[in-house]
């Protein structure tokens, strides 16, 4: 959604779902639900390089059999979306593209756009080369309460 709508959602703490025809709306096939578009466009992948972790799901074996999200991807946007996906599509899993069956906005926010190869790009590579399965600080290396207070690729503090 624009910025400007987005902070209007923020400031008022209300959503009211935009209009199809607002001026700045991007990906305006996310805010339209037809059951039979969908099954149309719903088409299951082996492989996608372009998944969004914002609207993400995964059965709950599957996230455990790859050991979640990598924790040494912290502070840097973007990466550790491709990375869990590249694991699971590593195990064999597929995936379904939900256009036209969910609805999904998306506030507006900053990016970090990338012309080079950063040190988590390299790490994509990586996993992509070494078909890579599970996180090297994933899930299972979170404290009991699941809460990871600080991390870094030398350094992890834990709660707990």
């Amino acid at each position: 959604m624009p910025l400007a709508y987005t902070k209007n959602i923020l400031q008022k703490a209300t959503f009211l779902p935009p209009s199809p025809l607002l001026s700045g709306l991007g990906n305006r096939k996310n805010i339209f639900r037809f059951h039979r578009l969908g099954k149309l466009f719903s088409r299951t992948k082996k492989f996608q390089t372009s998944l969004k972790g914002c609207n993400l799901s995964m059965h709950r074996e599957d996230f455990l059999k790859i050991d979640g999200y990598e924790e040494t991807f912290d502070q840097l946007w973007g990466r550790e979306d491709s990375d869990i996906c590249y694991r699971l599509f590593n195990q064999g899993l597929r995936v379904k593209n939900l256009w036209f069956s969910a609805i999904q906005y998306h506030l507006d926010h900053g990016q970090i756009k990338r012309n080079r190869k950063d040190r988590l790009g390299l790490e994509l590579l990586k996993v992509l080369e070494k078909k890579k399965t599970k996180a090297l600080k994933g899930f299972s290396q979170l404290s009991s309460e699941g809460e990871l207070i600080a991390a870094s690729a030398d350094l992890f503090i834990f709660r707990g």
